[in-house]
């Protein structure tokens, strides 16, 4: 279904100068850049739930961006069709194996919404059963 939430998890390498707590804006900025948005808000959460084994730094953003080419071949202004996504976005940073990683949940939207509200049940549920099986994945030379 075209409005059902996407799960994304990124292995990613770590990134020694970005602190803990600047980890989620840093990744979500990057994150925001690769999709071109035309505009972010974010808002950054306190970490993860004492549940998980793990220690996720958080945050809860939103993305607007622009579908289409603004402009037709003889340059003609199109109009571009305005997406809204809203990503919930979780960094465990594990600098023992070189690795940063993300995981994010984004949801299209039809308008904008409020980065404050509680992290959808998914997201919290991704988070506190979270689980490395095999530490082998993360090969360290």
């Amino acid at each position: 279904m075209p409005n059902e939430p996407n799960l994304v998890v990124e292995i990613l390498e770590h990134q020694s100068t970005v602190s803990d707590r600047e980890a989620p804006q840093y990744l979500f900025q990057d994150l925001a850049e690769a999709n071109e948005s035309q505009e972010t808000s974010f808002k950054l959460r306190h970490p993860s739930p004492s549940s998980s084994e793990y220690v996720f730094f958080t945050g809860k953003g939103q993305q607007v961006i622009a579908m289409g080419r603004s402009h037709d071949i003889h340059g003609n202004a199109l109009q571009q069709e305005i997406r809204y996504s809203q990503i919930e976005l979780g960094v465990l940073r594990l600098p023992q194996v070189g690795t940063d990683l993300l995981v994010t949940i984004s949801q299209k939207k039809v308008a904008s919404t409020d980065n404050s509200e509680p992290f959808s049940a998914d997201f919290q549920r991704i988070l506190s059963s979270f689980k490395i099986r095999d530490w082998n994945l993360f090969a360290v030379s």
